[in-house]
């Protein structure tokens, strides 16, 4: 049980993140940085959302299996 509370809070936390990195990527901890150019490193943030979203979902997956 304790493995199931820690898998699926930090899962959870993972996919909130994740969808968060995604749709809105000036939000804190995804703050854009911004080149001496004005361009922004946006597709890094992207990626860093979908490898949440993949990690949010194993974990959460991994603490149903916990239950079992």
């Amino acid at each position: 049980m304790f493995f199931f509370i820690w898998f699926f809070l930090i899962g959870i936390l993972s996919l909130v993140m994740g969808i968060r990195a995604l749709r809105n990527p000036d939000a804190w901890p995804f703050d854009r940085y911004v080149d001496e150019d004005g361009e922004t490193d946006l597709v890094n943030i992207k990626i860093r959302g979908i490898c949440l979203l993949a990690f949010g979902a194993v974990l959460t997956i991994l603490s149903f299996q916990q239950l079992i």
